[in-house]
This record gives C-alpha cells, structure tokens and sequence, in this order.
C-alpha cells in the first residue's frame, strides 16, 4: 500500500489487516465513522479492503472530499489533549532527528518554523492527513481516512492537517512510485484547500515544512533528496510572509 510507512498488511480478498495498530488508532476510527472506513475488528486493525487513489487523475477530488469530513466531523469536536510543552518537545524531536540522520536543511530552519505556529483551542484532528491515507470504496465511490496520527509534540491544530493536505500538493504520492518526478506545487489548489477549510495559508505552510523533516529520515536517498529541495522552497517562500 502506497506510503504506509514501517507498518505492515496482510491482504485478504475482502479486509485488509494492520498487524502493527494500536488499540488506540482504532478505537479513534471506530468512534468517528463518518470520517475513518469501517473497522471491522480493533486487534489487530482490520479494515474493508477498499481502493487506493489513481495518482494524477483523481487527487484533487478526493483530498476535497478527505477535507470536507475532516472539517464537519472531526475538527468541529474539542480534544482535551495538549500538552502546554509541546513546542518544546517539537524542537527537541527535529534536532534529534536533524543529527540523527544527517539531514540537509539549516538548524535555524527548525526554531523558526516552531516559533512562527500560533495554536488556538485544541481540536480533534488526524494527523496525517495526505492522500496516502485515503481509500475509496470500490461500489460507491466514497472516500474515507485511515492511519490517524497523534504524538505529544503535535497540539490538536487543524492546521496541522491542512499542512499534510498541502505535501500532498506538493505530490508527494508521485514522488513515491515516480523516479523521474522531482514535485511540483498546486498553489491554486493549496489556497483552494485553505479558503474551504476556514484556516490560514501561512499556518499550513509552516506545518508542511514540519511534516516534510519529520518524513524525511524513513525515505529512500532519491526521495529524501527531492524533499530537501521541496523544503527549501517551502521556507524561502513562507517566511516571506
């Protein structure tokens, strides 16, 4: 499955088992339905074996589709989750992983970035919120999330979202499976996103360019080459702002 990270599947003709879920994750899935594909069994994650999306020809309409039950029935509920430190615990996890793996960006780029998030009231959110992790359901057509992320150095900020619906303008699918596709930005579409969502451009740039270093350490050499320069690109035009 396309972008699924270290977790593993096991494939059956009708349901696809997530060996490595939490019970959390899925309990989150089951209690909001409107949002997450059906689960037909917490441990392990089983889920209805649905259909990933065709890159290039369908994105658009199923990130609009992904954003419109993010918004009505999942950021619309308060989270009592946020940990008052947890910009602190953000900068220290990019450094960590900027030493770590030998990353190509400047350490400044961290601190600024953090320091530039505003957060309001927490909200429910997915956390990682890219066209990966969308499935349709082959009879209807119908559009649903999986993998919901929560770490305590991500606060309950919808932005948080709206910056992985933005990687994923940014191809980030393509990237993946395509060797000779370096990214290109949908700005039209990205503000598009933001002006539906209610939520603020900048915010989500900001939040895209955390996503793209958190990522970058569980990528191939070409991939995580690519993204370097996409960060680059990112922070030079958002900090213009």
């Amino acid at each position: 499955m396309l972008g699924r990270g270290g977790s593993k599947f096991q494939f059956g003709r009708d349901k696809v088992i997530k060996l490595s879920a939490s019970i959390e994750e899925a309990i989150f899935m089951d209690a909001h339905p409107k949002v997450f594909i059906p689960v037909l069994k917490t441990t392990p994650l089983t889920m209805p074996h649905w259909r990933e999306p065709i890159i290039g020809r369908e994105n658009q309409y199923a990130l609009v589709s992904g954003l419109h039950k993010l918004k009505n029935h999942l950021w619309s509920h308060s989270s009592p989750y946020l940990r008052e430190n947890w910009r602190l615990l953000l900068e220290h996890h990019l450094h960590l992983q900027r030493r770590t793996h030998r990353l190509d960006f400047n350490e400044d780029l961290i601190d600024r970035t953090v320091r530039s998030i505003k957060v309001s009231k927490p909200r429910l959110i997915h956390g990682d919120a890219t066209l990966a992790n969308m499935l349709a359901n082959p009879d209807t057509g119908v559009w649903r999330w999986i993998d919901p992320l929560e770490r305590t150095y991500i606060p309950g900020d919808p932005h948080v979202d709206l910056g992985k619906l933005f990687q994923s303008c940014w191809e980030y699918e393509r990237i993946l499976i395509d060797a000779s596709f370096k990214g290109h930005f949908n700005m039209v579409f990205a503000h598009q996103l933001a002006e539906y969502a209610g939520l603020d451009y900048n915010q989500g740039q900001l939040w895209c360019i955390i996503h793209i270093m958190r990522l970058l350490p569980y990528q191939e050499a070409r991939v995580r080459i690519a993204f370097e320069e996409i960060l680059s690109c990112i922070f030079s035009t958002s900090m213009e702002h």
